[in-house]
């Protein structure tokens, strides 16, 4: 046993495991710091039931892969998940109609919550193709402040809920459109539409049928996400080397004209103007091996279908990337995540990884969470672990007041000899 787990036993032997987290609002302004005891002793606090309890062994690892799939699409309008309110959206007015409202709201006190952030836009216009006309924009950007590149494909995401009758079939119409020189009117010459049927930029005089896009859903009372991809502009110039870029969005029609009584409301969150961006390479792999003389090792974990980054932090255009650097209180230089994470994957497996399986149930008022640490402790003579276990993965039944858990044993001594690479592929 190394130093490093001789401390960590003598800790335990203590009673308690002490961490400290620091709590931030959802905008980032720190709160408190806590200071709590997440150990969990088996079977003083939980004890295993029914003889389930199972000590598995993993054979160790010889290498360790962490692929990111990169994504090239780049984001450029701001306030998408409305937290700043209408801060660079035009909101379509009602009041001459007087039918509903468009309103940018918080979810605090409404019974749809949502996708991100705590706000988002509802419209309680009424689904009735009467009022489905051109000129009836339900929400549109202000596109002065979202400029992209020309020349590259454009993508439009959006989540949508539909607050309806169950089994109706809902429609909305979304049109797309640039400037070279930036003018409040959407109408004006020199504004191109992308035509979604025939793929194909076209002037004002245009819009018709086809021209914008019909997103179409039987989704109702549940969050959706839809994706448009449109092709690129080709300026009128050379020297163009960026455009004014909108999206409008209309109030939704419902298959069979008007509904009686069963529409609410709509509601849209995560509204994403960008560009996608080709690429010499479409994936990244940080690859980490046990040198030669560690053992005759075979064992391989893959991590693959990650979406962020540290590694590719400099790669431009990557919506996943996280910036910085970072270090562990043992390192003595900066590392990238990816380097701390599969450095531990592979201390943690540097030899047979430890596992435990088992049903269990609390013994007085304490509730387990993912962030406890379970010490597997029947005393020094049965059977006692020199660390506590991390949970990785757990069930609660609340009728048997029963706990499903898969945990594993870590090994946080010295870090393992080991090469580390990066490839692009």
């Amino acid at each position: 046993m190394g130093q490093i787990r001789t401390y960590q036993t003598d800790y335990l032997r203590q009673g308690t495991e002490q961490i400290s987290y620091k709590r931030f609002t959802y905008d980032g302004t720190y709160q408190e710091t806590i200071d709590a005891n997440v150990l969990i002793n088996c079977p003083e606090d939980v004890v295993p039931l029914n003889r389930s309890l199972q000590k598995l062994y993993e054979k160790p690892l010889k290498e360790v892969n962490f692929s990111t799939d990169l994504t090239y699409v780049y984001f450029k309008n701001e306030n998408a998940q409305f937290l700043y309110d209408n801060r660079h959206w035009i909101l379509g007015s009602t009041e001459s109609l007087g039918l509903g409202d468009n309103e940018i709201i918080s979810h605090d006190d409404q019974d749809v919550k949502s996708v991100s952030g705590n706000k988002y836009f509802k419209s309680t216009f009424p689904v009735d193709e009467t009022y489905q006309l051109s000129d009836n924009k339900m929400i549109r950007n202000d596109h002065q402040y979202c400029l992209l590149k020309p020349n590259v494909p454009y993508k439009f995401h959006f989540g949508y809920y539909v607050d309806g009758t169950e089994g109706n079939n809902y429609n909305f119409n979304v049109r797309f459109f640039v400037q070279e020189t930036y003018n409040a009117d959407i109408l004006a010459a020199g504004t191109k539409y992308y035509h979604f049927e025939n793929e194909e930029w076209v002037d004002t005089s245009a819009l018709i049928g086809g021209s914008g896009a019909r997103v179409s859903t039987a989704i109702t009372n549940n969050w959706a996400t839809h994706e448009l991809d449109i092709k690129p502009y080709e300026p009128s110039a050379s020297t163009v080397s960026q455009v004014y870029v909108g999206v409008i969005i209309f109030y939704p029609s419902k298959d069979g004209h008007s509904e009686a009584g069963g529409y609410t409301a709509l509601y849209l969150d995560n509204l994403g103007i960008g560009q996608s961006v080709d690429a010499t390479f479409k994936k990244i792999v940080a690859q980490r091996k046990q040198l030669s003389f560690a053992g005759t090792f075979t064992g391989i974990y893959e991590s693959n279908n990650n979406f962020l980054s540290n590694q590719a932090k400099s790669t431009e255009f990557y919506i996943g990337k996280i910036p910085g650097n970072f270090e562990r209180p043992r390192d003595s230089v900066v590392k990238t995540i990816e380097q701390i994470i599969t450095q531990e994957i592979i201390n943690d497996s540097r030899n047979y990884m430890t596992k435990y399986e088992g049903i269990f149930r609390n013994r007085g008022d304490i509730n387990l969470g993912l962030h406890n640490k379970i010490w597997i402790d029947f005393g020094i003579d049965t059977l006692q672990e020199p660390v506590s276990c991390y949970i990785d993965a757990m069930k609660f039944d609340v009728k048997a007041s029963q706990y499903d858990i898969r945990m594993h044993i870590p090994n946080q001594d010295d870090d393992v000899l080991t090469t580390y690479k990066v490839v692009a592929k």
